[in-house]
This record gives C-alpha cells, sequence and structure tokens, in this order.
C-alpha cells in the first residue's frame, strides 16, 4: 500500500535534485546494464534494480546525488537499513552498488558518478555513525560512512 505523499512534508529542493539525478544516472547505468531499471515505489530501500529471465533479482542500486565533490569530505554516507538489506542480498549472491553523483571537482557544471560494491568483505572502508540535520527538520538516524578513498567512477567498472 502506497503512503499519501501530499500529507508529508518533504524538502522539495532535494526531492527535486534526486528526482533530476536518477533520471541521469539510469541512462548511465543502462549502458553498463542495459536491463537495470528504476523501482518504481518511493520508499523502497534502493532505487534501481536489475532482474534476470526468471524474475529474480540480481542486482540492487542506490543513488545518492550531492552538491560536493568527491574531495569535499572524507567520506559520504547512506542509511544503515540499506546496508543490513544489502549484508541479506549478498547472502543470496545478489550484486549492491552505492552509487554517488557528485560535482566533478574540475568543472562544477558537470556530474561524476562515482560507485561502491558492497559485498560483504569490506569492514575497513566504512565506519557507522549518525546523520541527521536538525535545521533541516532531520531526525539523527544510524548512518554509513564509507571513506572516498574507496569510491571508483563508475566509468571504470567492471562488468
Amino acid at each position: 500500500m502506497k503512503s499519501d505523499l501530499s500529507k508529508v512534508d518533504f524538502d522539495s529542493k532535494f526531492v527535486i535534485m534526486g528526482n533530476a539525478g536518477e533520471k541521469s544516472v539510469i541512462k548511465i547505468i543502462n549502458e553498463k546494464f542495459p536491463l537495470v531499471r528504476k523501482i518504481p515505489y518511493y520508499y523502497s530501500t534502493f532505487d534501481f534494480v536489475e532482474k534476470d529471465n526468471n524474475d529474480q533479482i540480481v542486482k540492487v542500486f542506490e543513488l545518492k546525488t550531492r552538491n560536493c565533490s568527491i574531495n569535499t569530505y572524507r567520506d559520504l554516507c547512506f542509511g544503515y537499513n540499506k546496508l543490513e538489506e544489502a549484508m541479506d542480498l549478498v547472502e543470496k549472491n545478489i550484486r549492491c552498488f552505492f552509487m554517488w553523483y557528485l560535482l566533478d571537482p574540475t568543472d562544477k557544471n558537470n556530474r561524476v558518478l562515482y560507485y561502491w560494491e558492497f559485498t560483504g568483505g569490506e569492514e575497513k572502508q566504512y565506519k557507522f555513525g549518525y546523520m541527521g540535520n536538525p535545521h533541516l527538520r532531520q531526525i539523527e538516524k544510524p548512518s554509513v560512512f564509507v571513506k572516498t578513498e574507496f569510491l571508483k567512477k563508475w566509468e571504470d567498472i567492471v562488468v
């Protein structure tokens, strides 16, 4: 059952930026993985999915669109709930990608897509903490912080 989103108070600036990022990134993803599709449900844990001929999930993708570059912070984050689900998925041999669509550090008018593939053995590549901005009416929630040194450019992914 879908929620009535008209009753939820969103900061529309961030929703618009995220939606625009998803529309741009799906085209980039499809160049490497043509069967990947957007998950239509707003509250799904991941943004994109690829299924095989038997309608079984083989890959999931989470996207974060941010107005910073790769060298702005030492790490970038996502909600801990996503890592919890990824842990279950990798046990089922489903590939899990976390992606950031960031400003190009050499040209702020362009963006670069970075990824980090979670396979279950990257404990030194991330840490746990809390994220939330009370000025944006965000409640602190458990988060995963991936060190930017472990992010790779999407263009370099091996299919």
